[in-house]
């Protein structure tokens, strides 16, 4: 058995894409990328996959080259729900929601870290942000305050 993990972990995941090995950035909260995230529909269940796969346990940690791949879909679906949150007013986020928006800006701005771990740490957290925009757009819909 190969562990896939060794090798490749210190490349960028938010620059390495594998589908088709694209070395531009990524930064979703230009107004440029949030234009194309409003048209796009946000597709919670494809969200969902994500996350459980980007949060399974670290001896289910993907090969670096799906780490990449996770990493940018997650930053896609992540400008998405960010742009949902932000239309609606500040005052009425929770505080685990506008901690998750700064975290988002601070970690879309700034990248994974370095070191073995730092990509998959960092998609980790994507997907955790990703999830809060979820939980509490769903919050607000059951509520009847939002509907996608």
């Amino acid at each position: 058995m190969t562990d896939n993990r060794t090798g490749g972990t210190a490349e960028n995941a938010l620059t390495t894409y594998t589908a088709d090995s694209t070395q531009t950035p990524h930064t979703s909260h230009t107004p440029h990328a949030q234009h194309a995230v409003q048209q796009q529909a946000v597709d919670h269940n494809a969200i969902g996959l994500d996350a459980d796969r980007a949060l399974a346990p670290h001896r289910m940690m993907p090969p670096p080259t799906e780490i990449a791949d996770l990493t940018h879909r997650l930053v896609g679906h992540g400008a998405g729900l960010v742009s949902l949150v932000e239309a609606i007013p500040e005052t009425e986020h929770t505080v685990r929601t506008k901690g998750a928006l700064k975290d988002w800006y601070d970690l879309t701005d700034s990248g994974p870290g370095t070191g073995a771990m730092a990509n998959w740490v960092h998609m980790r957290a994507l997907a955790r942000m990703c999830r809060t925009f979820m939980d509490y757009l769903r919050e607000r819909e059951r509520e009847g305050r939002y509907r996608p």
